[in-house]
C-alpha cells in the first residue's frame, strides 16, 4: 500500500479473486484504476484497510505516518 499522488491509498497486488472480493467490500468504496494498474480508496477508508490488509501487504513510507496521525483525536 502506498499513499497516490492525489492523496489516496493505493493497492498494487497481483490479481486474486478472494482479495478482489474483499477489497469491494470495504467503505468507503475504492475503484480499480486501468491506468495506474490498482486500487484507490479515499483516506477515510485507512481503518478499515490497515486493519483488514495491513499485515497483508507492505506500507510504503509516507503512508505508515499518515495512519499514524488518522488515529490520533483532533484537537
Amino acid at each position: 500500500m502506498r499513499l497516490g499522488d492525489t492523496g489516496t491509498i493505493q493497492l498494487l497486488l497481483p490479481f486474486d479473486a478472494v482479495t478482489q472480493a474483499q477489497l469491494r467490500a470495504v467503505r468507503p468504496r475504492g475503484r480499480w484504476s486501468s491506468r495506474l494498474a490498482c486500487w484507490e480508496f479515499p483516506l477515510e477508508a485507512a481503518a478499515v484497510l490497515q486493519r483488514q490488509f495491513g499485515q497483508r501487504f507492505a506500507l510504503e513510507p509516507p503512508l505508515p505516518q499518515w495512519f499514524a496521525w488518522l488515529q490520533q483525536p483532533p484537537p
